[in-house]
């Protein structure tokens, strides 16, 4: 006789009836950084005399004046476009992609981020690395794609040198837009090789470089230190977890876990109420733009979808009345031909009877209060 046994259900799959089991099974906290060198440089105290209305200030009246040698003005790349700019634009792409995957955790830089988009979210970061290509070498049966792989990890070391990281990202051959970590790799690999340039730019724009010269690096292979794109995941913990006992902190300890368990908690309101809050504020705008008769598109429609779709990447802590509610929005938004709304037209059609709706049901404060609680009083920490 041969006995069945039914494969065990993922975590996604369990249903999620406590915070414990939300926090433990569903999400992580990740924090992202930029590094990029911003040529921000505090100048001396012995040669700077700080004024105002004529007049000489104490300098313990006020903070010290810093030196700006990156601005929209210059330095310049070789398309005469702002170096600043560059790294500013791939930070707002960094941003974007945290924001996409992620909300707000009560740690200032801190987000949320559902277990099941995190792979995702780091795709989208980092893309294939140079260990990916090693292994696609190491596997490929043809030979003509394996000198084509070497040729392409040749590439990289020649411009990142022998020693390069297995986590170099790389080019995507079959991306239609490269990953940030490659984006920002190749930007900081143009910057320092330019690096000669870049300082003679800044030295002849800036009115106190003779004051900071002397601090601005010289070497360029230590400036390309200063980039780099950083993921710090931290997984929350049951309230049993090992408690801080090392040196100094122990005396904090208590404070510490007390800290940790009020921003735990406010973590629980944010996966609830800010994914609702989001959508609210993009059905009042919809709203808002229909009845001034502005002009009214596709496009239009895309901020309240994506607020959907926020929804839905933490549907663990939805009901399933507002499930349905923004599943009946859905087919609404699907229904309408945008350019024929107006004013006069949501009248009559019920557009605006149906947005006030479905805001009203976003924004059901009992219902947000009742889902609180369905997720019980279990004890957090984080895991320090």
């Amino acid at each position: 006789m041969t006995t069945m046994t039914a494969e065990e259900p993922t975590a996604e799959e369990l249903p999620v009836r406590t915070r414990q089991e939300a926090l433990e099974q569903r999400v992580l906290l990740i924090h992202t950084t930029v590094g990029w060198w911003k040529g921000v440089i505090t100048l001396p105290d012995r040669d700077t005399k700080v004024t105002s209305g004529g007049r000489d200030v104490d300098k313990d009246s006020v903070t010290a004046p810093r030196a700006t040698l990156m601005t929209e003005k210059y330095p310049l790349d070789a398309n005469g476009k702002s170096w600043r700019a560059r790294f500013q634009k791939i930070e707002s792409r960094v941003a974007a992609i945290r924001n996409k995957y992620s909300l707000a955790f009560p740690i200032q830089g801190v987000r949320i981020v559902p277990k099941s988009q995190a792979a995702q979210l780091l795709d989208e970061l980092y893309g294939p690395t140079l260990s990916s290509l090693y292994k696609q070498r190491d596997t490929a049966d043809d030979p003509a794609i394996r000198e084509q792989l070497q040729r392409r990890i040749d590439d990289v070391l020649a411009e990142e040198g022998s020693h390069a990281s297995p986590n170099t990202p790389v080019f995507n051959p079959d991306a239609t837009e490269q990953s940030v970590a490659y984006e920002l790799r190749m930007a900081a690999y143009e910057f320092c090789n330019d690096w000669t340039n870049i300082r003679e730019q800044m030295a002849r724009n800036n009115k106190v470089w003779d004051k900071v010269e002397s601090r601005v690096p010289r070497n360029a292979q230590l400036l390309r230190n200063k980039f780099h794109l950083d993921v710090l995941p931290v997984e929350l913990s049951s309230g049993n977890s090992q408690e801080l006992t090392a040196g100094d902190l122990q005396t904090h300890a208590a404070m510490i876990r007390e800290t940790c368990q009020r921003r735990t908690e406010e973590a629980i309101e944010e996966l609830i109420q800010e994914p609702r809050n989001q959508l609210a504020r993009t059905l009042e705008n919809l709203y808002e733009l229909v009845n001034r008769d502005g002009r009214v598109t596709q496009k239009s429609f895309k901020p309240v979808r994506d607020a959907i779709a926020k929804i839905r990447m933490f549907d663990f802590v939805a009901n399933p009345a507002l499930l349905a509610k923004i599943t009946e929005l859905e087919n609404d938004l699907d229904a309408r031909i945008p350019t024929e709304l107006n004013s006069a037209t949501a009248a009559t059609t019920g557009f605006n009877a149906a947005i006030e709706s479905y805001m009203t049901e976003v924004q059901n404060a009992q219902q947000m209060q009742r889902d609180l609680e369905e997720f019980g009083r279990h004890s957090r920490n984080l895991l320090l």
